[in-house]
């Protein structure tokens, strides 16, 4: 049997594919015909985490203890890969200084602290 999880995913292809219309139509009558309807507000939970999963993947975050420069935010795009994504900053107080970036997963960590602990690991081995 078809889970909602399968459907939603399904439903997504479809939907961001060519001729989406004709194709989610083609979708509806699959779930009419094989008496899944009953399961859409399933299919809508898992389509709106699927969503939120993809839009956060194409989010670039960016820690810092006061607004970074445009310029600054520009090359943290370049050397993170994210050049067409989406920046969100965050003022984050327990930074004394520079930055905490993450995007799709990697973290691209610039704070003095974390500097100040690579050097501290150098200067100890």
């Amino acid at each position: 049997m078809i889970d909602s999880r399968t459907l939603a995913k399904t439903a997504l292809r479809l939907a961001t594919g060519p001729d989406s219309d004709a194709a989610i139509k083609g979708f509806i009558t699959y779930l009419k015909d094989h008496n899944l309807i009953g399961l859409l507000p399933q299919v809508l939970r898992h389509l709106e985490r699927e969503i939120d999963t993809l839009s956060q993947e194409d989010t670039l975050d960016v820690y810092a203890r006061y607004p970074l420069s445009k310029t600054l935010i520009n090359q943290l795009r370049t050397i993170a890969g994210a050049e067409e994504a989406t920046v969100i900053e965050h003022q984050d107080p327990s930074l004394v200084g520079g930055f905490r970036a993450t995007y799709q997963g990697h973290i691209y960590d610039g704070s003095v602290k974390t500097q100040l602990e690579r050097l501290r690991t150098k200067l100890t081995s």
